[in-house]
Order: C-alpha cells, then sequence, then structure tokens
C-alpha cells in the first residue's frame, strides 16, 4: 500500500485545506515541534479509513469554536496495484466517495470494500474504537503507545493466524482439544479457573473438616474450663474463711472515725483563718480610700497651674488670628471685583463660541448631503442589478434532490453497463489473412473482439452460419434493469429542461455563480445602507431641512482668543474661590479660640473658688488623723493571722480528708471483696453441678473419629486434583510444541530485525502471537518477561514486533502501511541507532510515516525531513 497525498480541511487545527503530497514509497519522515500538527494529520488518516462518513458522534474532529463546520479528508493511494481516490466528508453534507481507476464507489459500498481490502471493521454504532481496527490498528502507532502491543495483537490476530497458513486450522481443531477441554472440566468440578482453589465436593469436605475441627476445639475448651471451675471454687472457699476470722473492714471504720475528729477541728481553725483575711481585706480597702483621695488634691493643684498657663496662651493666640482675619476680608473684596469683570466677557466669548460651532455643524451638514446623495444614486444602480440576477436565479435553478437522483442514475448506468460487460459472452475472432465472416450482417476481419447479450448470428462463408445465444446468469434481468434506467435517466433530463448531465452540471455552476452574484449585491448594498434605503433618504431630508445660524450682535472675537479668555475667567474665579476658603477658614479659627478662651478663663476661677473653701480644708486634716489609726489596726490583724497560720500548719485539712476516703474506701472494699467471694462460690457451685453429667468425653472421642474421615476425603480430592493437573500440564506442553512450529514464520522476521538490535537474543511469542519473553545471549538460560521491561525496551520490541506482522502480512499478499508517530523517544543514543538501522531496513519493502518532533534525531535516515504543511488558500 502507498499513500501519495493526503488533504485535510475544517479538521481540528486545520481550518483551512492543509496538502501532504509527493509521499514516497518507502520511508517519509514529517518534522515539526510540539502543536505544530503532526499528532493531527495522522488522526486524519485513521478517521478517513475507520469512521463511518454517516456517523454523528465525530465532534472532537471539529475545529475549536466551528460547530457549523464540515470536516474534510481526501487521500490518494494505491492498493494491491489500482491507483484510488477516497474522499469523505463527516458531520455535514455527509459523503464518501471511492475511485479505483475509472470505477466508482460511495457511501457505505465504498466503506465495505476498503474495510475487507485492508482488514479491518467499522463499529456498529457512534465512533471506531481500537477492537474495530484490525491490521491498521497493529500497524499504526499512535503517539505514546508504541509499548502497548497485546491488545492491538488480539484484535489483528484473525488476518495474522490467515497469514500463517493452513496448518493454523490443524491446531485450533486438534483431537487433543477435545481431551484437554475433558480434563479442563473435571479439574473445573474439583478447584476455580482463576485461583485454582478448592470448589464443590473437595471445598464442601474442607468446610466439614474445618467445622469439626473447631467443633473438636470447642469441646476440649468445655472440659478444660470445667476443670478450671473446680480450681476457682477451692480459692474462693479459702478466701471466705479469711475474711470471716479477720474481719478487717471494721478495723478500718475505727481509724476513719479517728481521722474525722481531727479534720473537724483543723476546719474551726480555717474558719478563723479567713475571718482575720476578710478583716485585713477590708483595712486594705479603706487604706486605698484615703490614698486616692491625697491623690486627687495633687491633681487638683496641678489643674490650677495648667488652667491659668492655657488663659495666657489663648489670648496671645486670638490676638494674632484677629489680625489674619481683617486682612483676608480686604483681599476677599478686591478679588470678588475681578471675578464679575472676567464673568461678564466669558458669556460674551461663549456666544461667539457657540456661533462658530453651528456654523462648522451647517457646513458639515452640507457635505454629508452631497455624499448621502451619491450613495442612494449608487444603491439604485445596485438594486437594478439585484433584480436581473435574481431572474437568472429562476431560469437556472435546479433542485439539488433531482441533480443528485440524475448523478445517482447516471452512476447506476455505468455500474449495469460495466456488470452487463462482465456477465454477458466474450466473443474473440482472430482470422487468418484474407479470410472473412459476417457478424449480425456486418463483416468481420482479422483480429475481433465483442461482449454478446443478445442473440447473434456468424456467417461462414462457404461453410454455414453459427448463432450464439448468451446465457449469463441474470443477463436479462440486468439488460432489463438497463433499459428502465436509461428511460428513466431520459425522462428525468426532460424535466430538468437539459441535454445531458453535463448540461446541467453547467447550469448548477451557473446557478452558484448568480448566487454568489446575488450575495455579492446584496453585500454592497448593505454596506452603503446599513440601515436601509429609507434610513439615507431621511438624512437627506433633515441636512435639506437645516438652516445657517444667526451671527451675535458686536464686535467679533477671534476663535484665537476664547482660550485666553476662558482661562483668564477660570484663573479670576479660582484665586475668588481659594480666597474664601481662607476666609471662612480664619473666621472659624477665629470663633474657636474665643470660644476656648473664654472656656479656660471660667473654669480657672471655679478652680480658685473650691481650692480656697475652709469646708475643704478641714475634710482634709480630719482624713489624715483617720488613716493614722487604721494603720494601727492594720498591724495588729497581721500579728494574729502569723499564730493562726502556725497552728494550722500542724493539722492539714487537705491531707486529713485523703486519709478520711482512703480509709472509708479500704474498708468498703474489703467488706465488698468478701461479698463477692461468697457470691462466685455460689456461682462456680452451680455451673460444676449443671456441667458435670454431660459426657464431655464421650462426645469428644465421637467428633476425633468423623474428623479423621473427613481429612481422609479431602486427602483422596487433593490427589485427584494434582493428577488432573499433570494431565493438563502434558497436553497443553504438547500443543505449545505444535503452536511454536507455527509461529517459525512469524518468529523469523522477528528475530531479523532483533539481531539489528540486541545481538543473538530472540523474542518467543505467546498463543496469541504477542511477543511475551525475551531470551538473551547470556549463557544463564534465564529469560525476562517483556511486559517487566523498561518502558523505551518494550517500544523498541514493539516496533519490531510490527515490522515483523507488516513482512509476514506482505508476503501473504495483505496491504500494509506504517505509521509511526513520536516512536522512540524513550530510546538512548545506541538503541536508537540500531532501531534507525531497523527502520531503514524495513522501509526497503514497506512504505512509512514517521511523525517526529525531534528533527535533530532523524537527519541522518537519507531521507529529507518534511514539515507539516501549511494553510493553502
Amino acid at each position: 500500500m502507498h499513500i501519495k497525498s493526503l488533504r485535510v480541511e475544517q479538521f481540528k487545527r486545520f481550518r483551512q485545506p492543509v496538502s501532504l503530497d509527493k509521499l514516497e514509497p518507502g520511508l517519509n519522515i514529517i518534522s515539526a515541534p510540539n502543536e505544530a500538527g503532526k499528532s493531527t494529520l495522522a488522526e486524519a488518516l485513521r478517521t478517513v479509513f475507520f469512521e463511518r462518513y454517516g456517523t454523528g458522534s465525530l465532534t472532537k474532529i471539529l475545529p475549536w469554536g466551528d460547530s457549523s463546520a464540515a470536516p474534510e479528508i481526501e487521500l490518494d493511494f494505491s492498493l494491491n496495484g489500482q491507483d484510488m481516490r477516497l474522499s469523505k466528508r463527516f458531520l455535514k453534507r455527509k459523503r464518501c466517495d471511492l475511485y479505483i481507476g475509472n470505477q466508482h464507489l460511495d457511501n457505505d459500498e465504498a466503506e465495505q470494500y476498503l474495510a475487507s481490502q485492508m482488514g479491518f471493521e467499522y463499529a456498529a454504532k457512534g465512533g471506531s474504537q481500537a477492537r474495530n481496527w484490525g491490521v491498521p490498528g497493529l500497524l499504526w502507532i499512535e503517539q505514546g503507545q508504541g509499548q502497548d502491543l497485546r491488545n492491538s495483537v488480539e484484535h489483528a490476530s484473525g488476518t495474522l493466524q490467515q497469514a500463517l497458513g493452513s496448518e493454523i486450522a490443524d491446531l485450533t481443531s486438534a483431537d487433543g482439544d477435545y481431551l484437554i477441554e475433558q480434563a479442563q472440566q473435571q479439574l473445573d468440578q474439583y478447584v476455580t479457573q482463576a485461583q485454582g482453589q478448592p470448589r464443590g465436593v473437595w471445598l464442601a469436605a474442607q468446610k466439614e473438616a474445618k467445622e469439626l475441627e473447631e467443633q473438636l476445639q470447642s469441646q476440649k475448651s468445655a472440659l478444660q474450663q470445667y476443670q478450671q471451675w473446680v480450681d476457682e471454687l477451692a480459692q474462693a472457699r479459702q478466701q471466705i474463711v479469711q475474711a470471716e476470722a479477720n474481719r478487717p473492714w471494721e478495723q478500718l471504720r475505727d481509724q476513719a472515725k479517728q481521722v474525722q475528729t481531727q479534720l473537724t477541728q483543723a476546719r474551726q481553725l480555717q474558719e478563723r483563718a479567713k475571718e482575720l483575711q476578710q478583716a485585713l481585706t477590708m483595712l486594705d480597702e479603706r487604706e486605698k480610700l484615703y490614698q486616692q483621695a491625697g491623690e486627687r488634691d495633687k491633681e487638683w493643684a496641678s489643674q490650677r497651674s495648667q488652667r491659668a498657663e492655657q488663659v495666657k496662651t489663648l489670648g496671645a493666640k486670638f490676638e494674632q488670628e484677629k489680625g489674619i482675619f481683617n486682612s483676608l476680608n480686604q483681599r476677599l473684596d478686591q478679588a470678588r471685583s475681578h471675578k464679575e469683570a472676567s464673568q461678564q466677557e466669558q458669556e460674551r466669548a461663549s456666544a461667539w463660541q457657540q456661533w462658530f460651532q453651528e456654523q462648522a455643524a451647517f457646513e458639515s451638514s452640507q457635505q454629508q448631503l452631497e455624499q448621502v446623495q451619491r450613495q442612494l444614486a449608487e444603491l439604485n444602480k445596485l438594486e437594478a442589478e439585484l433584480i436581473q440576477c435574481g431572474a437568472a436565479l429562476v431560469q437556472l435553478k435546479i433542485s439539488d434532490e433531482a441533480l443528485d437522483q440524475l448523478r445517482q442514475q447516471n452512476q447506476l448506468i455505468q455500474r449495469l453497463q460495466h456488470q452487463l460487460e462482465t456477465i454477458s459472452t466474450e466473443l474473440q475472432i482472430d482470422l487468418q489473412e484474407g479470410a472473412s465472416l459476417l457478424l449480425d450482417g456486418e463483416p468481420v476481419q482479422g483480429q475481433h473482439r465483442a461482449h454478446l447479450s443478445a442473440s447473434t448470428r456468424i456467417e461462414l462463408p462457404g461453410l454455414g452460419q453459427l448463432r450464439i445465444i448468451p446465457g449469463g446468469r441474470d443477463l436479462g434481468k440486468v439488460q432489463q434493469q438497463l433499459a428502465q434506467t436509461q428511460q428513466d435517466y431520459t425522462q428525468a433530463l426532460g424535466q430538468l429542461g437539459g441535454k445531458s448531465l453535463d448540461e446541467l452540471e453547467r447550469r448548477r455552476e451557473q446557478y452558484r455563480e448568480q448566487e454568489q452574484q446575488d450575495r455579492l449585491l446584496r453585500g454592497s448594498m448593505k454596506a452603503l445602507a446599513p440601515q436601509g434605503k429609507a434610513h439615507l433618504q431621511g438624512l437627506v431630508q433633515a441636512a435639506q431641512q437645516r438652516v445657517a445660524p444667526q451671527r451675535p450682535n458686536g464686535e467679533a472675537i477671534e476663535a484665537t482668543e476664547l482660550g485666553r479668555i476662558a482661562q483668564t475667567a477660570s484663573l479670576a474665579e479660582q484665586q475668588y474661590r481659594a480666597l474664601e476658603s481662607d476666609w471662612h477658614d480664619a473666621r472659624e479659627a477665629l470663633a474657636r479660640t474665643q470660644t476656648r478662651l473664654e472656656q479656660a478663663d471660667t473654669e480657672a476661677q471655679s478652680l480658685e473658688q473650691q481650692w480656697a473653701d475652709p469646708q475643704r480644708q478641714q475634710a482634709q486634716q480630719e482624713r489624715e488623723q483617720q488613716w493614722g489609726q487604721l494603720r494601727l489596726q492594720r498591724e495588729q490583724r497581721l500579728a494574729d493571722q502569723k499564730t493562726l497560720e502556725a497552728e494550722l500548719a500542724t493539722l492539714s485539712v487537705s491531707v486529713l480528708e485523703q486519709d478520711l476516703q482512703r480509709f472509708e474506701r479500704s474498708a468498703q472494699q474489703q467488706e465488698q471483696s468478701y461479698n463477692e467471694a461468697r457470691l462466685a462460690a455460689q456461682l462456680v457451685q452451680t455451673k460444676l453441678e449443671t456441667h458435670g453429667a454431660q459426657g464431655l468425653e464421650e462426645q469428644i472421642d465421637q467428633t476425633a473419629l468423623r474428623l479423621h474421615d473427613c481429612q481422609r476425603r479431602c486427602a483422596a480430592y487433593e490427589r485427584r486434583v494434582a493428577a488432573l493437573r499433570l494431565l493438563l500440564s502434558v497436553l497443553r506442553e504438547q500443543r505449545n510444541t505444535l503452536t511454536q512450529r507455527l509461529h517459525e514464520p512469524l518468529q523469523k522476521h522477528i528475530n531479523h530485525y532483533l539481531r539489528l538490535l540486541l545481538g543473538k537474543a530472540r523474542v518467543e511469542l505467546d498463543e496469541y502471537l504477542a511477543p511475551r519473553w525475551l531470551q538473551r545471549d547470556s549463557g544463564q538460560g534465564l529469560a525476562d518477561d517483556i511486559d517487566g521491561l523498561s518502558f523505551g525496551a518494550r517500544e523498541q520490541i514493539g516496533l519490531i514486533a510490527r515490522l515483523a506482522y507488516a513482512d509476514l502480512l506482505q508476503q501473504a499478499g495483505r496491504p500494509t502501511l506504517l505509521i509511526l508517530d513520536d516512536v522512540l523517544v524513550h530510546s538512548d543514543n545506541e538503541r536508537l541507532s540500531a532501531m534507525k538501522r531497523i527502520i531503514n531496513d524495513a522501509a526497503q519493502r514497506h512504505q512509512i510515516l514517521l511523525f517526529t518532533c525531534q528533527a535533530d534525531k532523524w537527519m541522518d535516515m537519507g531521507v529529507a525531513l518534511r514539515p507539516v504543511p501549511q494553510s493553502v488558500q
């Protein structure tokens, strides 16, 4: 298989058409940075083959944000020696066309032909999945999936087995399969398939043995418990005798009474200590009141001096602010006069400025009037052309459905004619020089070839005549269908007013050109009059009704002076506003200072009167005398408190409380232990009387006999399972020997490539024809599980296996094409060099499309590195 060119349009990142052409039959390398569209081109190849043209679930291939797009892919390629062209359009105006030389297949027929030729199938519903991809899914590596091989091999296993030859049928239908199946069925009666665990009668016997073991253990535990109860009863009776003789709880209660007496004395001393502490606290509170009164007198004296100083300072400040206020008052009157004169000049300038603006607007409207009148004239011309275009569209219009039906009838006539030629009788004539005959009355000489679909007469001069009556199957039916189709085709041509399909196709193209002209005319009219013709007519009428503005009275003011006058007026206004603000601030500051001065003077006089009051001075002397008496009382109370604390040190209330609780709990515990021992002895006596007559020894003997019999059956089942497993192992080993012989053709191709990578190493295949073990040249006879190798090694072996599958399929006459999307990115330099040699070798037999973002690693492959094509208009 040879892909020659690929063209995509409105497909994911490629909104505009993109074409990848002139692809070589061997190695082709498409190189570009990430996000440039390499994987998109590879996905386009998978989409054009694997996805049905009619599926509606392929929204992922739409350009981002464009739900109305119709993705289209066109492919030129050769398959089985025939040049083909495949074209598919998805989602909108869905279509599939396949041209094989002069033959044309469309839609479902085209898709089924490709699937059968290339070895894949379509999904019954929705988008295609990996299980449908068959051989192409095996040979086309998606980005990052080079190491995943097993599932792809299973999906293509049918085609691979066909390529191995007829002996695969001997393997799948060997008589040994019946014996393996029977042995497996018997083994499945005893063990599970997944993990080989017991099941059925073996599992039931194991469960019974486990239950008997548990029952025997329970009976032995019961006997041991009985013996333990006997020992417990003896211990309990001995404890009861000792407790009744000593009665320790009574002695502990006597000790608790003595501690209670001492605790009462200690608590009385604590109450006296609390009373002394309360008295000291009251004395401390009274002393604090005296201290606070003295501090208030000091604060009062400080306030007198502060108020006198404040009155002096505020008086000086009031005189200073009064002078500032008078100065601002004079300046404010001058600024007010200047502002009023500037405002009058500005009003006059504003009148002239408004006249200048209105006059400019009037002149602009007249200019706009001329432009709109020109637009109206052009619009009238376009309307006339649009009417002519509409008439042409009516004459040229052809129904899309009728034209499609006519195309289908034409294609059907071609297929029927081809089919008629196929099933009709072929007559080949080769006459000697000078000889001749008559074919239905027409002379024939030399070599002649004809397809006979009706009774034909051959006249042989001097010999007689022959009549050939074709007898091909369905010949009459095909002729009848061809005649009816040709009649319908001619009738349809007449109804559409055409002489041939080509003429109607030309009319259809003319109709599309007129449609394009109609859209252009309407677009031009829309550009000239976005709001309609009536809007333009309204603008003309409005402009014609506008009159020139009236000129102001007085001497004109130049436009250049308008700005200066406005600036002078604005500056005068700003100066006045600033002085007015300063004048208000100065007036408010003067009022605030005057108010504070009056308030401070009033407070200073009030403080002097209160300080000189005789009653206040007498109260101060009495308070100092009472404070001295309070200090003497406090010293006496502190002496009494020290004496009481010395007495409490000998009697600790907390320690006595702990001793009392300890003796009471101990007495209660001793008495409770005595009562519990009596109750326990009674319970144990009852248990012994209840379990003494159950015959535990006889039960244990019977359970042991049943357990021995069950264990014997389990051993028999285990021996049978081992025998069945051995039989299956021998049978499968023989089957693997046959399988290995059938794998040799594929193994030969894999080893051919593997020698270029790992020397004498070899890969072993599993029953699904997928690589399973890697045997290295280590001399130890050990094989590595391929699934346990590094990512890079698995990717390398996966690529080698795919190349071997391609060689095998090619030998079997199957088409091959390898697509490698960003492969071998995890290979070191040495392995990558070997893999390049392998790819180059495979490219001598197969076409390979290699997409990569690492151009520097593939420059030594002997082919030019092609960039991702740019969009073409």
